[in-house]
């Protein structure tokens, strides 16, 4: 079954409203729910908290990045999923309700960074896996990608970019923060190129 946008349901567009003007701090499910023209046992009953409603509107508007995100174009396995990760990864950074919460309350996100893997976060992975193991030789891909287990490649590759989500801000701030933007593409690369006589396992 697809996932409603959030344009389609009115209590996720009444949080993302609430969270776009307030911040995810100041916001309260009794405003959501006026806002949403519903009772706040109606928002209780289906989200029990703020949190969860927060953790839903983020999941849903992040799932709608990466369904829409267009079929890269490249030789080889390992450029289009290089040219996926990067486009992905500025997209979500560029995204208003990200960068709203980031530049208000940046401490709401830290948990997703320390703590445990947001469901958006293990959405991306899950994405990105099977594309990974089709460019690996021992599974009968073009061998542009190294041999590895896929799950945890692209695991690796969602801890790897999600810094230059939550690093936005900040880099928007400094003189070199385009150059290092750019620096995700070799970045992901990197990672992903077959290992050489003399690289490390």
């Amino acid at each position: 079954m697809a996932v409603p946008a959030v344009a389609d349901d009115p209590i996720l567009e009444a949080a993302r409203h609430v969270i776009m003007t307030r911040g995810p701090r100041r916001a309260t499910l009794t405003e959501v729910a006026r806002q949403a023209g519903v009772s706040r046992m109606t928002v209780y009953r289906r989200f029990e908290s703020f949190d969860r409603l927060m953790s839903a509107l983020l999941t849903q508007e992040l799932a709608g990045i990466l369904g829409d995100m267009p079929q890269p174009e490249g030789e080889t396995a390992r450029s289009r999923v290089v040219a996926l990760v990067v486009a992905g990864t500025e997209a979500i950074a560029d995204h208003p309700l990200v960068r709203r919460v980031l530049a208000v309350d940046p401490e709401y996100l830290t948990p997703l960074m320390v703590s445990r893997f947001g469901q958006t976060q293990r959405s991306a992975a899950d994405l990105l896996a099977p594309l990974l193991a089709a460019g690996m030789a021992s599974r009968g891909g073009d061998g542009s990608i190294r041999d590895a287990d896929p799950a945890a490649l692209a695991l690796a590759g969602v801890v790897a970019v999600q810094s230059f989500i939550f690093a936005a801000p900040a880099l928007s701030d400094r003189p070199e923060g385009p150059e290092v933007r750019r620096q995700l593409h070799p970045l992901i690369n990197g990672l992903l190129r077959p290992l050489t006589d003399g690289d490390p396992s």
